[in-house]
């Protein structure tokens, strides 16, 4: 495996391991994904901005009434230069809340900037752009 095509698949692993860490509300392992300064950020109509350690903590707030949330990265896309890499993926995520009395369906893009740390690759900044949301509550039951 060339240098290129190893970086590739460990940016789209870091990517991955995101996605888990949310569906496993595994938020100290989410921390570890992202540089210090790194910052978060979700584009209208939520305009939501984290930075450094305070991402992975607002996160799981934000994610804590959900009594189910599933997120599904797809079609990752990553350019490398060097230690800086740019990646796009897909997401699909849904949701229920604790209630029931509302839901998510949302589809959308990450845009990543990523850097190559001492200890791997890491988040520098991610920044969703939502393309799609159903707030309606879901039909199915969370088990």
């Amino acid at each position: 495996m060339t240098d290129a095509a190893a970086d590739r698949l460990a940016i789209r692993e870091l990517i991955e391991r995101y996605s888990d860490a949310l569906n496993r509300r595994d938020f100290v392992a989410m921390a570890a994904l992202f540089t210090d300064d790194a910052r978060w950020r979700v584009d209208a109509p939520f305009d939501l901005h984290f930075e450094g350690a305070a991402i992975a903590t607002s996160i799981a707030a934000m994610i804590g009434n959900y009594a189910f949330l599933l997120q599904m990265p797809h079609a990752i896309a990553v350019d490398v230069a060097g230690d800086h890499a740019d990646a796009r993926t897909t997401i699909h995520e849904i949701a229920q809340a604790a209630d029931g009395a509302s839901g998510l369906n949302s589809f959308g893009l990450y845009h990543d900037r990523l850097v190559r740390t001492a200890q791997g690759w890491r988040f520098a900044e991610r920044r969703f752009a939502p393309g799609y949301l159903d707030t309606a509550p879901l039909p199915g039951t969370a088990v």
